[in-house]
């Protein structure tokens, strides 16, 4: 159970303990019956392991903050053994493959899978990991075929009275996501011989998953296809990805252009489901913190990181040029409903230690291919704003 579920149980134990007692003084009785006392007992016993396991769990974050390592990579035992794995591995020259994760699992978030720090490695400036902060469904471990099925829009019919209905076609649309091959390859020189168990491991999979991490931020934000006929959340293609567009008069957006992006997603029907959002660069951020809504209002179009209400998140892919560089000045916003966005992983994610095909070189290959899908549910939950001249 996760510490969430943890609480929320100890919360419905401490009721059920309320409603025993609660039971007994209404009935102005001294002692409790057997039966009474059977669950009292049972809810003593359940309270204690939750305590017991909470404390642990507060510890192990104590411990991890000691050391700069994310909570999500704890020390479990699944994640020491794997440490051992890696180092016995680097050590002996012995190839092994190694589970990303405990067990396959389905998430609503992706939080664990953009480790941010590991102690004694300076970490290379980011360009706006946000993909995890978007409330957008993420799911790993996907096998078979999987589709996204789609409702249509029906609608009922007025009658004159001894009318005879006429049948209602439902035709449902279903969306089957197109998993694309990810893949990283670092060599590795040496390290085994300066780092102890768990830190050899952590690097390893901190780094291979941050670098699967950025891929896929840019491949959901980049302006274009991110390969051929791969679209994100604002990349716009007639025939593939037919996101709405949003021209912008001047070089910044006005606050009723920006408004009106939003609108064009309304209108479609696709309302708040709580994860509307706008996304731009930090440059686009810090001009709207500073532009009037109107011309000598006093309010600024952007206003303690929200924009008409909803949160503005920053990431510079949104400006890529899909090349390793970016827009010199900004150009774009992005604004959607990410909950029409699915993310799948498909298969294992299997870290590959290769000392064998670099071993002239006293090089350790470590190699991860899986398979990541985005998929837009509905593309016109999603506008690409361009600025003018």
């Amino acid at each position: 159970m996760t510490t969430a579920e943890l609480l929320l149980r100890s919360e419905e134990l401490r009721r059920e303990a309320h409603a025993i007692n609660d039971r007994v003084e209404a009935e102005q009785r001294s002692a409790l019956s057997d039966e009474e006392q059977r669950q009292w007992n049972t809810i003593d016993k359940e309270q204690d392991e939750i305590a017991r396991e909470l404390k642990l769990r507060k510890m192990a974050e104590i411990q991890d903050s000691q050391f700069a390592i994310p909570a999500t990579y704890a020390y479990s035992r699944e994640r020491a053994e794997a440490g051992k794995m890696l180092r016995d591995a680097l050590s002996k020259k012995g190839e092994i493959r190694i589970e990303l994760r405990d067990a396959p699992t389905t998430s609503a978030t992706v939080q664990g899978a953009v480790p941010i720090y590991v102690k004694d490695f300076i970490e290379p400036l980011e360009k706006g990991i946000i993909f995890d902060k978007l409330g957008i469904n993420i799911e790993y471990g996907l096998t078979g075929t999987v589709k996204y099925p789609i409702m249509p829009y029906i609608t009922a019919t007025i009658e004159d009275e001894k009318v005879q209905l006429e049948d209602t076609t439902i035709n449902t649309e279903a969306i089957t996501p197109k998993p694309r091959r990810t893949a990283i390859k670092c060599p590795l020189t040496g390290l085994a011989n300066i780092l102890t168990d768990m830190k050899v491991y952590n690097w390893v999979v901190t780094n291979v998953a941050r670098a699967v991490a950025r891929t896929l931020n840019r491949w959901m934000f980049q302006p274009s296809a991110i390969k051929a006929n791969v679209f994100g959340c604002f990349a716009y293609n007639a025939s593939y990805n037919k996101i709405q567009e949003k021209a912008f008069k001047g070089a910044v957006p006005t606050y009723q252009e920006l408004l009106a992006m939003r609108g064009a997603v309304m209108a479609t029907g696709a309302y708040p489901d709580g994860t509307y959002a706008y996304v731009m660069s930090a440059n686009m951020f810090t001009t709207l913190e500073a532009t009037p809504k109107a011309s000598g209002s006093a309010e600024m179009i952007i206003n303690k990181g929200q924009l008409g209400g909803y949160p503005v998140f920053i990431t510079e892919e949104i400006e890529s040029l899909g090349d390793g560089t970016y827009n010199a000045a900004p150009k774009h916003v992005g604004f959607g409903r990410f909950g029409d966005c699915k993310v799948g992983q498909f298969g294992n994610m299997n870290l590959l230690i290769d000392p064998y095909t670099e071993s002239d070189k006293d090089i350790v290959s470590v190699k991860l291919n899986t398979h990541w899908a985005v998929d837009l549910i509905r593309p016109k939950s999603f506008v690409i704003g361009t600025v003018g001249a």
